[in-house]
């Protein structure tokens, strides 16, 4: 499986911002973020001369933050396009610092000499080993609305199938606790879930850059936050929630078990795409 990107660090952030304090260099990259140009276009469009344009198309290329191509077609066309990695990387390392939550007032707790205690991120989270990208496993979420069911059972199903070669996670956009039904189920596999929770998506909020986000859900697709969709790769497997089954306790469990199944056989299909890959 492919090693995930090193996150740049806090010196070379610091760099890039030098990079991108000027107006005129803001305005050349803003241009390529939004759509391909050529030098003609953006010379066109910021009114900048061709060797001041030149210059500053050297400072954001030399940054990693744009690529130039030539035209298959027609050698003599040069054009520019964003480095999405390069540019999702420094997004990542952003919302971290900038994260509302290490912002925001703390209430309750003190630190030492009663000022406000340092911000802490959630448990489950390992912050110093996310910035020192110590492990080369691609990271992957499972979205759904409760991260009751269908994400928790992914999350499970991947890692129990390929856990050598991804770090796997899941959140909800509106958690709603573990569902007793999926525990039920999933143990039947020998998958012991009796120790796992719901977690909001917005935990992972600048403390994570994942190489799939993957949603289970319509609700979460249509309601999870951008920043997460414009992380990696975006897929979008559709799945009937199981908490809204009817009936007595054996037909709720058969239809947890066939969400299952379709859940299984998706990851396992999407596996072998990936091998083929």
């Amino acid at each position: 499986m492919a090693k995930q990107k090193t996150t740049p660090t806090y010196p070379e952030l610091a760099e890039l911002l030098k990079t991108l304090a000027d107006p005129h260099r803001l305005e050349v990259l803003n241009l390529i973020i939004e759509g391909t140009h050529t030098s003609r276009a953006l010379a066109a469009a910021t009114g900048l001369p061709t060797n001041l344009l030149s210059h500053h198309l050297k400072a954001l290329r030399e940054a990693g933050l744009v690529q130039a191509s030539r035209d298959p077609h027609d050698q003599r066309w040069q054009y520019f396009v964003p480095n999405i990695t390069r540019l999702t990387e420094v997004q990542f390392l952003l919302s971290h610092f900038l994260h509302p939550a290490r912002i925001q007032p703390r209430r309750g707790g003190t630190g030492p000499g009663g000022q406000p205690a340092a911000y802490a991120p959630p448990r489950h989270i390992q912050l110093e080993k996310e910035f020192r990208m110590t492990s080369n496993k691609t990271k992957v979420i499972f979205l759904c609305t409760g991260n009751s069911a269908r994400s928790q059972m992914a999350e499970a199903l991947l890692r129990q199938h390929a856990g050598d070669d991804f770090e796997v996670y899941s959140a909800g956009t509106e958690p709603k606790g573990m569902n007793p039904y999926t525990v039920q189920v999933m143990q039947e596999l020998g998958v012991d879930m009796s120790a796992h929770h719901s977690k909001s998506v917005r935990e992972f909020l600048g403390h994570m850059n994942f190489g799939y986000v993957i949603t289970v859900c319509d609700d979460a697709e249509e309601n999870c936050p951008a920043v997460f969709l414009s992380q990696g790769q975006h897929l979008h497997w559709s799945f009937e929630d199981p908490a809204k089954a009817t009936g007595s306790e054996e037909d709720i469990r058969a239809k947890f078990r066939e969400i299952r199944g379709q859940i299984d056989g998706r990851i396992r299909a999407w596996l072998g795409e990936l091998e083929t890959a």
